[in-house]
């Protein structure tokens, strides 16, 4: 029965340490995404200073057909 009962415990405290295992990995994972996205929109931030800068007219056209796009989809 003693030796039943350590199995038990050992088993359960062999999936806590998994648990804790894999949440730690999506932690990271999840750090790892936000740092990309945080990349994305500063790069994505120049791009868009840039283009108003060098090419107003054409962002502002890009800028209104994409509203519209996002628009139209949403309203399906």
């Amino acid at each position: 029965m003693a030796t039943q009962s350590r199995s038990a415990t050992q088993s359960s405290t062999n999936v806590r340490d998994a648990i804790g295992g894999i949440i730690s990995d999506v932690r990271d994972h999840g750090k790892e995404a936000v740092e990309a996205v945080a990349d994305v929109r500063d790069n994505m931030q120049t791009a868009i200073d840039r283009s108003l800068k060098d090419r107003p007219y054409t962002t502002l056209a890009l800028s209104v057909g994409f509203g519209f796009l996002l628009g139209a989809l949403w309203a399906r």
